[in-house]
């Protein structure tokens, strides 16, 4: 076979090549243990003879390694990640309804929740806890005073 030519091998082709090398291995096998040691074991099938075998170039392969120039410090993160907008929920509790009962709710129904009054609310980011806190009323709107920070743990 030309040395820079590339040929396409047929399925028979391939599958001659793994029978060969499925013998090669039997044989290897048996040979390593019957041979005598030291002795490197003698073979007369080729399984590379029908394919062209060419060292890897290392030269080729680009380097993905992070450069210093593009790590960011953390003052920088935070200026270009501070205009991305998260959903902030404050939950004051949960519930879990029939479809019945919630068929039944009206006006002036009082739905029981979860938690006790006093209890910390969550603060959730995009639906994950990250903080805790108490319920105020700051220039008549109700708003929330973090007490706790939630650890990536919990």
């Amino acid at each position: 076979m030309p040395e820079n030519d590339a040929q396409e091998l047929s399925q028979e082709e391939i599958e001659a090549l793994l029978s060969q090398a499925s013998e090669l291995s039997s044989d290897t096998a048996a040979e390593s243990t019957a041979g005598s040691p030291g002795e490197a074991p003698a073979s007369d099938v080729d399984i590379f003879s029908a394919v062209d075998a060419a060292p890897a170039r290392l030269d080729a392969i680009e380097d993905v390694s992070p450069r210093q120039d593009h790590i960011m410090a953390a003052g920088e993160a935070v200026e270009v990640l501070g205009d991305i907008p998260i959903d902030i929920s404050i939950e004051l509790g949960r519930v879990k309804l029939t479809i019945g009962e919630l068929i039944d709710l009206r006006a002036g129904s009082v739905v029981d929740l979860d938690r006790l009054a006093g209890e910390p609310v969550d603060v959730l980011a995009n639906g994950a806890i990250i903080a805790r806190g108490e319920v105020v009323v700051v220039n008549e709107y109700y708003s929330v005073r973090i007490t706790d920070i939630v650890d990536e743990d919990e």
